[in-house]
């Protein structure tokens, strides 16, 4: 009877439920529904895995671009304050330079009044002896 079942498509579980299908198609159809089923599970889980590693990502990301933005700032006020100090170096040298000029200038005066001086004094001594 089982044969004749058989040709007619039709097939007996282990139960003597009657089937459409051939029990070994469907205890792989069944098989194949509870890996499709851990499959989609897992599935899912790597979702929710990828989304949290790109959350991560994408606040590491903010976070480097913030602290590069405040490298950045830190490096132009390194610059500005190293250009500001060369110009004031560079004031603070030109002003020896122009108060170096100023002692020799003065010097030099100093010694024309002091060779000055020399002469009136002896123009005065010699008027002073004549006298």
């Amino acid at each position: 009877m089982a044969e004749e079942l058989r040709k007619n498509g039709l097939f007996l579980d282990e139960n003597y439920i009657l089937r459409v299908l051939e029990p070994s198609i469907l205890k792989d159809t069944h098989d194949l529904k509870e890996e499709n089923e851990i499959f989609q599970e897992k599935l899912s889980n790597f979702r929710t895995i990828t989304q949290e590693i790109l959350t991560h990502l994408e606040a590491f990301a903010a976070e480097v671009e913030k602290q590069k933005m405040f490298a950045i700032n830190t490096l132009n006020a390194a610059n500005s304050s190293a250009k500001q100090k060369e110009i004031e170096q560079q004031q603070i040298q030109t002003k020896i330079i122009e108060s170096s000029l100023e002692l020799d200038r003065l010097k030099i005066e100093l010694k024309y009044l002091q060779k000055c001086e020399i002469e009136m004094q002896e123009i005065f001594d010699n008027f002073s002896e004549n006298q």
